[in-house]
């Protein structure tokens, strides 16, 4: 099927030519695997979060809802194993929390504590898949996970993640534009779960950990991605809750969502699940901010550019083990030199050997037969690129 003209998702509008080019590197670079081939588009077209992380999750998302609507054709899948259920094990028992009850005066100070390491992980998603209605399913996009805690007792989980893409109610409240709302939508972050554990009676507990939030979240959302939020957002299932802890926290209730879901473009459940939408600012002019114009976005350079960048994307040293390395390509085999390049080698220097690598890769990537003008420009960048570490192992 042909490629449409443009295509938006995750708030970044693609062109044709940007589109043809994802089509052309999952064609000619299958070797690359999934993964690697989003980063790679990523990296050649400046999709980036903004702390400077590569949009790779999201970049894989939109390569596989092309390949669903047959405009090109990935990889298949590999099974490297390792990688554990996408939902938690829920098979053992699940470790009772200790029954705390009385007011909130009595349970301070309280502290929100970042879900680090992998145990913390593991039994934190145990807790929300085990008691929370909606279950833990894997976050869309940024994300940070919390620990309500008092001294040694956890008292709550919270999951704040990425804000939904469209919501005519809160939309309607802030007042932007389309292009907007694409520039500025992550300042906004959102209340994805917030779970109070079973046996936790705290009167008054809900409202002073969404305080709690409002004053902490926006510092840690600045830290790990690079942008400060403006205001916080949650939905709230008006059949089960009635919002009384948003409400006595000072969030605004803006209106109610459509009833589908965040994935759901076809329209399909519409209404089935309607739910609250509220809002809280974290500024006094939050509003003004979001609705402040975007500054317009480089456009695509010649094709001779976008390839040197590939070139080079693959050939540079990527601090990955030899484990990773040897899943990706299957077999490390030595670099092929082109005749203008046997002068730089020294096949015994560490920096050789992680270029051999990076090479290997690269070999086993590019299509066959190699374009001339390719090989030469491939040359001359692994040429640089050895030359470059020698100096640095050197100095």
């Amino acid at each position: 099927m042909a490629m449409p003209e443009s295509l938006t998702f995750c708030g970044r509008t693609f062109g044709a030519a940007e589109l043809e080019l994802m089509r052309q590197i999952a064609r000619d670079f299958s070797a690359l695997g999934v993964t690697e081939i989003a980063r790679t588009v990523c990296e050649l077209l400046e999709w980036r979060r903004p702390s400077g992380r590569l949009k790779n999750h999201e970049c894989r998302q939109l390569l596989e809802r092309l390949q669903a609507q047959a405009f090109l054709k990935l990889p298949a899948l590999r099974k490297l194993g390792g990688r554990g259920p996408r939902r938690p094990d829920l098979s053992g028992p699940c470790a009772e929390s200790t029954a705390v009850a009385g007011t909130v005066s009595e349970y301070t100070p309280l502290e929100l504590v970042l879900v680090e390491g992998e145990a913390e992980s593991r039994r934190w998603r145990e807790k929300v898949e085990h008691y929370h209605y909606l279950g833990c399913r894997v976050p869309f996009g940024a994300n940070l996970r919390y620990w309500v805690r008092y001294r040694d007792r956890d008292l709550a989980c919270l999951l704040w993640n990425s804000p939904a893409w469209k919501m005519q109610a809160r939309d309607a409240w802030i007042g932007w534009s389309a292009a907007q709302r694409q520039y500025n939508l992550q300042q906004i972050v959102n209340n994805g779960r917030f779970l109070i554990l079973p046996g936790v009676r705290v009167k008054g507990l809900a409202s002073k950990i969404l305080a709690l939030s409002a004053r902490q979240v926006p510092g840690d959302w600045e830290k790990h991605y690079g942008c400060r939020p403006v205001l916080l957002e949650t939905l709230v299932d008006a059949a089960r809750f009635g919002g009384t802890c948003y409400r006595a926290a000072n969030w605004i209730p803006v209106g109610q969502t459509a009833g589908r879901g965040r994935m759901d473009r076809e329209h399909r459940g519409h209404g089935q699940a309607v739910k609250d939408i509220y809002v809280y600012p974290l500024v006094h002019d939050a509003r003004q901010r979001l609705c402040s114009d975007p500054r317009p976005r480089a456009e695509l350079v010649d094709v001779h550019s976008l390839v040197a960048s590939l070139v080079w994307h693959q050939v540079r040293h990527r601090d990955r083990s030899a484990s990773d390395a040897r899943h990706r390509i299957g077999s490390l085999h030595g670099l092929k030199a082109s005749p203008g390049m046997v002068g730089a080698l020294d096949v015994g220097s560490p920096c050789t050997r992680g270029a051999a690598r990076s090479a290997a890769m690269m070999d086993a990537a590019l299509p066959d037969p190699f374009p001339a003008s390719i090989e030469t420009l491939f040359s001359k960048l692994v040429r640089r690129r050895l030359h470059s570490r020698a100096a640095k192992e050197g100095s």
